[in-house]
């Protein structure tokens, strides 16, 4: 096969991935003169308008996006990439994680992105795991020296929690989705987890879709134990933290607190609300605590303890002086 016909074919392949996955937007584009020519003033909208618009020209013409949908696109993806007998494809390699260059501001510096989590393995404090806002997880060996990408091929790349199971290492779960209430904040796909430490994940529950984690905690004495906090994610195209589009994502399921005692196969919710917060006591992984906190204010908002593994809690109403030696 000759040079010419490779090429033919990587742009065929391409040009179709292409048309597939942005078939919806496009029908949902302006067509006539007319729209074209109004189409500059969109740009004078409101953030949200803007952000609203752009959203319903993804989901068209159903209204909504479907769950699943980015992990079904990325599975066709895959499947693309596998290629044709004989086909050459380009090799890529990563450059990163590294800063990126503002050269734009004056003075010019140098810009990281965001890290929404961060885990040591609890038996090699060299070996650490971190969650990038919208860069997936990354591992190093050797206390941050070097890096490498490992989620790369998950469905999200958004992160907002990691956890390694404190009796056995192997087994880490990390949570999708950034959990920071900002328009930028995506959400994500559901939870992942690895079984060697680490280096490869799955999917292992995609109920949590389109919300994001925010804590993950694993009873040290079972690893298949664990309890999850988790808020409202944004789509990357809403103004979502502005409290006026809570439920801007149609189909995001509930949030809260949730415990699961088969390793995140299936949970059940136990602490309603926006849960930014959870810990657990060292000792005792029966008593725990989690803070609501609706960044614009609702009832419920405040920290929880539960004395039970979450069969019951109570609100810790305060006031805090009087809470000399709290148990737990």
């Amino acid at each position: 096969m000759n040079v010419e016909t490779t090429k033919t074919k990587v742009v065929g392949i391409v040009l179709g991935f292409i048309v597939t996955t942005t078939g919806y937007t496009c029908l949902a584009e302006p067509t006539s003169s007319k729209d074209r020519a109004e189409k500059p003033r969109q740009r004078s909208l409101p953030r949200e308008q803007r952000a609203e618009s752009e959203y319903r020209k993804r989901a068209f013409p159903l209204g909504h996006i479907p769950p699943g949908a980015m992990a079904r696109a990325l599975a066709q993806t895959q499947r693309a990439n596998i290629g044709s007998p004989g086909m050459t494809i380009p090799v890529w390699y990563n450059i990163g994680p590294q800063p990126i260059n503002a050269s734009l501001y004056n003075p010019p510096y140098q810009s990281s992105g965001r890290v929404a989590a961060l885990a040591v393995d609890p038996f090699n404090p060299s070996h650490w795991l971190i969650g990038a806002a919208q860069g997936g997880i990354w591992e190093t060996m050797n206390a941050g020296a070097n890096w490498q990408p490992r989620t790369d091929d998950q469905a999200s790349l958004a992160m907002g929690a990691i956890a390694f199971a404190p009796s056995n290492p192997m087994q880490v779960y990390g949570g999708t989705g950034e959990p920071n209430f900002r328009a930028d904040a995506f959400a994500g796909q559901g939870l992942l987890a690895s079984s060697d430490g680490g280096h490869s994940w799955q999917m292992r529950n995609i109920s949590f879709a389109e919300t994001s984690f925010s804590r993950i905690v694993v009873d040290p004495n079972h690893s298949a134990n664990l309890v999850v906090a988790t808020v409202r994610g944004g789509g990357g195209v809403a103004e979502e933290a502005t409290g006026n589009n809570v439920n801007f994502i149609p189909g995001a399921p509930p949030r809260g607190v949730f415990v699961s005692a088969n390793g995140g196969t299936s949970f059940t919710r136990v602490l309603p609300g926006e849960a930014t917060a959870l810990a657990a006591h060292r000792n005792n992984f029966n008593y725990q605590y989690a803070g609501l906190g609706e960044i614009y204010g609702a009832p419920a908002n405040g920290v929880y303890r539960t004395t039970d593994g979450w069969a019951s809690s109570q609100p810790i109403n305060g006031p805090w002086s009087t809470l000399y030696a709290p148990t737990g």
